[in-house]
């Protein structure tokens, strides 16, 4: 399935498979068949109220005019400036126009918002089976020219 928004869209807590392996990673194409396209025109932000410090998404992910984010990670009054997590684990694949900001810890001094360590993994199944009416992907080359 493939969900699109035309403003922010907000990840509000774990979302996993069913049929998810038990560290709530993908399994492989025979065992789940399930495939979910998330695209917003804006945001994706996982949401500041998540339930857990890690907080898993199986999903492809992509943000066409803006970033993946954390929802208020810019807010930096009380009581929203301090709600840091531990880990954001995807399994799937993240396309956003800008980077968007995971963690911060500057502003102001000694508040934390955001989630501590990224770690990501790409679904290998979606190369092949991608969520319907997901983006198509252009074959392309990369090069890489450094100044002499």
């Amino acid at each position: 399935m493939t969900v699109g928004s035309s403003d922010t869209m907000i990840i509000v807590d774990n979302l996993v498979y069913k049929h998810a392996r038990t560290n709530r990673s993908v399994p492989d194409w025979d065992t789940c068949k399930d495939v979910l396209g998330l695209i917003s025109e804006r945001y994706i932000m996982m949401g500041r109220d998540v339930s857990d410090t890690v907080v898993y998404v199986n999903a492809a992910l992509a943000a066409i005019n803006g970033s993946i984010s954390v929802q208020d990670i810019y807010d930096n009054t009380y009581p929203d400036w301090d709600n840091e997590k531990q880990s954001l684990v995807i399994w799937g694949s993240l396309a956003q126009r800008n980077r968007g900001i995971i963690h911060t810890t500057d502003n102001p001094p000694n508040h934390y918002r955001g989630f501590i360590e990224k770690d990501y993994h790409y679904d290998k199944r979606l190369h092949i089976h991608p969520p319907p009416h997901y983006l198509e992907a252009r074959k392309f080359s990369m090069y890489y020219f450094e100044e002499l």
